[in-house]
């Protein structure tokens, strides 16, 4: 079977190369142009082949790379006078630009095959850009350019639109700048924005299908294209609607900026937003964002409803009051402090490692001793806080750079000089 597509004679400039059940375009031009047609004439005919034997092809396995500067000098089969072995004159200069033919095939021939097998290093430094295959194949389908005019001529806007109420979709066809259909479909909130984009797009394709003919369809999602264009991506209308478009040359799909002064397709943003009264309902699986936002809401109540009731960790629920997945962002020291974890004399006569609670000073050695009273750390001293207004005291210092920066200077005095500052009866 495999003899049969190896043994058409193929274009000038094209080169098939078989490596077990894989087969290799090997394609050279001069130009980006001939190298695209020359690429689809030999997809076309290959396809017929295909097709002929019931084959299948699979996109996601599929690839191809553009070798845009290739030098024949450190490549070990370059064509030269002694290593030339075509019937073909030798040039008597040998470069990238005048090696014959059956020398250049040889030159991709070898770094397609060490691109190719996966238990080799790969050279990356031969290619400058890689793509997949389908986006090649739907360059000419979907088009990002922004220099497109209005020509009156029969064509289907889109559009999708997120609000507080819900999520809508619509889409027109219109003709001589009038619209000559309609549709629109009401989403539930919980639905994405890329959603009701790809819903329209894909409601105006079954409406166009029976046209039998090219029409274009207008878009202001930018990401709605780009995920219609990855065949890999997760969601599953835009993978169903990438299939659609590989079989239907008819569709061509564009982008056009939105809130620009285009009348039609402001138009079509008009049915999107009205969709929320006059739309058919719709249902759409919910995206994986929507899952991920109950779960991680759902976790963080629980979290604080734990936090609201513990009977451990009192005063620290007075400072953060709220949980969250995000860190404060405090230092170690202050954690010490804000905690009362630390060298000081009433945490460790909790554990027995001291015999009294006592600061050197004959006063109680918590946080707040040590902060505003202890002669050993006057040097950072604190205003002293009346016992109403402590907490807010601490929260004032833990929200001032410097203030935070003179805390942690006496932390860390109080570690280093622990043995001063701290006396054992013992």
């Amino acid at each position: 079977m495999a003899n049969e597509i190896l043994s058409v004679q193929w274009s000038q400039g094209v080169h098939l190369q078989a490596f077990a059940d894989e087969f290799a375009f090997i394609v050279t031009d001069n130009t980006r142009e001939g190298l695209r047609k020359l690429s689809k004439l030999a997809l076309d005919k290959c396809k017929v082949w295909i097709d002929k034997n019931k084959l299948h092809v699979s996109m996601e396995k599929s690839s191809y790379v553009l070798f845009s500067k290739l030098w024949i000098q450190d490549n070990p089969n370059r064509c030269s006078p002694r290593g030339h072995r075509s019937s073909i004159p030798p040039p008597t200069n040998p470069t990238r630009r005048n090696s014959c033919p059956s020398c250049s095939s040889k030159i991709f021939i070898y770094h397609s095959h060490l691109y190719i097998q996966p238990n080799r290093i790969r050279k990356q430094k031969h290619w400058n850009s890689h793509f997949h295959l389908p986006n090649f194949l739907l360059r000419n389908q979907i088009s990002f350019a922004e220099n497109h005019r209005d020509s009156g001529a029969k064509a289907i806007h889109t559009d999708g639109s997120t609000t507080d109420e819900g999520t809508d979709s619509a889409y027109c066809i219109l003709e001589n700048y009038g619209i000559i259909a309609s549709w629109q479909g009401k989403l539930d909130h919980s639905n994405s924005v890329l959603q009701p984009e790809i819903l329209a797009i894909n409601m105006a394709i079954e409406a166009a299908s029976s046209l039998h003919r090219a029409i274009k369809f207008w878009t202001n999602s930018l990401s709605s294209l780009m995920a219609i264009l990855n065949p890999k991506s997760h969601n599953g209308m835009a993978r169903e609607f990438h299939t659609l478009l590989l079989s239907h040359k008819i569709i061509h799909l564009r982008w056009r900026k939105a809130h620009v002064g285009y009348l039609v397709k402001e138009c079509a943003d008009q049915l999107a937003k009205e969709a929320m009264t006059n739309g058919d309902p719709f249902f759409l699986p919910k995206p994986l964002s929507y899952l991920k936002f109950e779960i991680r809401s759902d976790a963080l109540s629980i979290w604080q409803d734990n936090w609201d009731d513990g009977e451990t960790g009192r005063s620290k629920h007075d400072i953060v009051p709220r949980v969250s997945n995000k860190p404060v962002g405090w230092y170690r020291e202050e954690l010490m402090f804000v905690t009362g974890h630390g060298p000081f004399p009433s945490y460790l006569h909790r554990f027995n490692l001291r015999t009294h609670d006592n600061c050197s000073c004959d006063e109680k050695g918590d946080p707040i001793h040590y902060a505003t009273k202890c002669r050993f750390t006057l040097s950072w001293h604190f205003q002293t806080p009346t016992v109403s207004l402590k907490l807010q005291w601490l929260k004032n210092i833990l929200t001032n750079n410097l203030s935070r920066t003179r805390l942690r200077l006496v932390m860390r005095f109080i570690c280093d000089e622990n043995n001063l500052i701290v006396e054992d009866n013992n």
